[in-house]
């Protein structure tokens, strides 16, 4: 599956997406698929090309309560999304779309953006993941040992 825009999605017809909703704060998240209550993890795109679903995301809780969305296999990862109880918008509601296109199709966008194509059976094998970060650090090399500090002093009878 392909992130064409925020909360919007193109995969191949069948393909598996998986969400992952993790809550913080005291709030609830129920989601809908075109409206029906769904209470799973995965559900599978349409089988006709040009078909399209609407997966239905709602956070109810107190001020700061929080959910974070996760929906894989995106781009071969997981897309996020976070919704927030705010004061002025006390319930968070957010809808994502789902459309489907053909096999090569999909295979044409994956290969213009240097990404791999979804297929319905790596889809399927496809597990929620999270995904790896460089380093604990955000990405930083660790120091390396015996270097020298910075600003260090020099030993010795110099100046």
């Amino acid at each position: 599956m392909h992130r064409l825009k925020d909360r919007t999605y193109v995969g191949v017809p069948g393909e598996t997406a998986t969400l992952t909703t993790i809550l913080d704060g005291g709030g609830q998240a129920s989601a809908t698929i075109d409206g029906a209550p769904f209470a799973g993890n995965q559900f599978d795109l349409p089988l006709a090309t040009g078909s399209r679903l609407v997966l239905g995301l709602t956070l109810v809780g107190p001020t700061g309560a929080s959910c974070a969305v996760g929906i894989a296999t995106v781009d071969g990862g997981q897309d996020g999304d976070l919704l927030l109880c705010q004061p002025h918008a006390p319930v968070a509601v957010q809808d994502y779309e789902f459309s489907v296109a053909g096999q090569a199709s999909v295979a044409g966008l994956a290969a213009i953006r240097g990404t791999s194509a979804p297929t319905k059976a790596a889809a399927t094998r496809a597990k929620a993941k999270p995904s790896k970060k460089a380093s604990a650090r955000g990405g930083k090399k660790a120091p390396r040992k015996n270097a020298p500090k910075k600003n260090a002093k020099k030993r010795g009878g110099g100046k």
